[in-house]
């Protein structure tokens, strides 16, 4: 091989070797100015250049993000507390979007009855200025699910299960538990306080033994 060659066949690889790292330094400029919002994602984005900025990204596709910061969060998130874990199948602990399942928990029914029950909290994310708020108080949405719905999941269905006794409940009245939890979870918790009155009874026993 001659010289000529030589140098032709190096001139080719150095080439190469130039078009390589272009392309590579061009995809690290692009994925730092630049970011790809999945569907079923809200994002919130902090932009850095060329002005300082935040703002919401709801639609799929690329965003400028300008050498900012991003968080996605999905746009439906949910909680779901199972007795028996073993019981459901395999990947069941997880859809992809934001699905979490914890361990079923006791409430006490009114009467002092203590039981543990299956549940399921789904939420919709909002959008728009109310989303960053949400997105600025709890930073990442497994803080939101730990932090706020499972909280809330506990609390609402303790104060659901102070509405009936546990005979009430297995007597017919589990839809009303049901619909007592969803309106609860939708418009917020009752505020439940126990009242006792003692009534005197007038009456004179008219039977004898």
């Amino acid at each position: 091989m001659s010289i000529i060659d030589t140098l032709k066949q190096n001139k080719i690889a150095a080439g190469a070797a130039g078009a390589v790292v272009a392309f590579l330094m061009c995809w690290m400029l692009f994925s730092q100015m630049f970011y790809y919002n999945n569907a079923g994602y809200i994002t919130q984005v902090t932009t850095k250049f060329p002005t300082q900025g935040e703002k919401v990204v709801s639609t799929t596709g690329y965003a400028w993000i300008g050498f900012g910061n991003y968080t996605p969060w999905p746009r439906q998130m949910s909680v779901q507390s199972v007795a028996d874990v073993a019981s459901l199948p395999k990947g069941a602990e997880q859809d992809g979007l934001g699905s979490s399942l914890i361990s079923a928990f006791p409430i006490t029914f009114l009467g002092g009855v203590t039981a543990t029950v299956d549940a399921n909290v789904r939420v919709a994310l909002p959008e728009g200025e109310p989303f960053l708020q949400l997105a600025r108080t709890y930073r990442t949405p497994d803080n939101f699910v730990l932090q706020s719905i499972i909280p809330v999941m506990k609390s609402t269905l303790q104060s659901t299960a102070q509405l009936m006794t546990a005979d009430d409940y297995y007597s017919g009245n589990a839809t009303a538990f049901r619909q007592s939890f969803q309106d609860q979870i939708s418009e917020g918790a009752y505020v439940v306080e126990r009242i006792e009155k003692q009534v005197k009874n007038t009456r004179v026993a008219a039977g004898t033994a």
